[in-house]
């Protein structure tokens, strides 16, 4: 033991500088919208911001957070069908996460992917099934609503698609019979 003690020297996490990749990630993330405004000039989005009112922010906001919310709800539900546990919380941020890579990456789905990777455990396919069959819980009712207005509203129906409303008509009843008849097969081989 020492009479004169080291001093201490500070936590790494205090020291640490960021690393090269966060600080690429901040220039890239601060100097595409710098570019943009450099080249493009700033005119027109300040136009169109100056037209929106804070009520119409608030209410994007708001509407943006039920949406997520109920996707990440909807993806609890669906984690729990195939046997995981996915608090709300945890979901919700994953969500916005994949909503954010999906607008910024090609191929749109790129988001999920991370997900799916993200909630992957070694040996079980359990993360991947859960954020598939989430996605593709979404799109059927998106495909239902769709079709739901299009049936109520057949003037929109035929704007949309014209003469030829009796063969898309024939192809949609072929196609859902299809899917009834698959899924009612696979059920009873199940």
């Amino acid at each position: 033991m020492s009479l004169f003690p080291r001093p201490t020297s500070p936590p790494a996490a205090a020291r640490r500088l960021p690393s090269s990749r966060t600080l690429v990630r901040l220039l890239v993330g601060a100097g595409v919208p710098a570019l943009l405004v450099t080249r493009l000039g700033a005119g027109g989005v300040l136009d169109a911001l100056g037209a929106i009112g804070p009520t119409t922010v608030v209410i994007a906001l708001a509407l943006g957070a039920v949406v997520t919310t109920a996707s990440a709800a909807r993806w609890c539900v669906v984690a729990r069908g195939v046997g995981l546990r996915l608090p709300l919380g945890e979901a919700v941020a994953d969500a916005y996460r994949a909503t954010l890579l999906n607008s910024l990456l090609p191929a749109g789905v790129l988001g999920d992917v991370h997900r799916a990777v993200r909630h992957h455990r070694p040996g079980d396919g359990r993360g991947a099934r859960a954020v598939v069959f989430e996605r593709v819980a979404g799109q059927v009712v998106v495909v239902v609503a769709g079709a739901a207005v299009l049936l109520a509203r057949p003037a929109l129906l035929h704007a949309l698609v014209g003469p030829g409303l009796g063969v898309v008509a024939g192809v949609i009843a072929l196609t859902v019979a299809a899917l009834v008849v698959w899924l009612w097969t696979s059920r009873r081989a199940a």
